[in-house]
């Protein structure tokens, strides 16, 4: 699954449209389509800000992992 995928599954598991995403972001829902369909490589810096709404952490869109802890 590529980035755009993972951002999309998660914005649809979130509730949220592509514009309602991009508000809460202030950046265009043609922008979060972009990044959806691989047009844009989000920077890991927009990641991170896509990450709370989405309920999902930034090592998870990148790399399709969820963060681990050294405690665990």
């Amino acid at each position: 699954m590529t980035v755009g995928e993972r951002i999309k599954v998660a914005r649809i598991a979130a509730g949220l449209t592509q514009a309602k995403l991009g508000e809460t972001l202030r950046v265009s829902a043609q922008f979060i389509s972009k990044c959806e369909r691989g047009v844009n490589n989000p920077k890991y810096s927009t990641l991170l800000k896509l990450s709370a709404p989405l309920n999902v952490s930034a090592l998870y869109l990148l790399l399709g992992e969820e963060a681990t802890h050294a405690d665990d």
